[in-house]
């Protein structure tokens, strides 16, 4: 079971224009990610930042606790869903398996 904290430090003195840390804890283990951010960051920004900062290394977390409000929670659940839905959903124009099937849907056509 991979469940993580989300948890906010700042604001900060600006550093290379960032003024925030997200930090990404497995509760577990007690590995921690700082992630430079902005206190004018979305839920759309930060559940990118999730994705690579913490997804793309150690997979999707089975459960995330942040102590933000549910306004904010809600925003991020959904801003999350939608990127893990595009991820999932993006084409792969060239595959060999591909290739070969258009390949001989092509020839059929030729032959009907």
């Amino acid at each position: 079971m991979q469940e993580v904290a989300l948890d906010f430090v700042g604001p900060l003195p600006k550093s290379q224009g960032f003024d925030m840390l997200l930090t990404i804890t497995n509760c577990l283990s007690g590995y921690t990610r700082l992630i430079p951010s902005l206190a004018a960051d979305t839920a759309k920004d930060i559940a990118e930042f999730l994705h690579e900062g913490w997804h793309r290394f150690f997979g999707p977390p089975t459960r995330i606790v942040s102590d933000r409000d549910k306004l904010f929670t809600s925003h991020f659940w959904r801003a999350y869903h939608n990127l893990m839905n595009e991820i999932a959903l993006e084409p792969h124009w060239f595959r060999v398996q591909t290739e070969r099937i258009k390949r001989c849907n092509l020839q059929a056509k030729k032959d009907y």
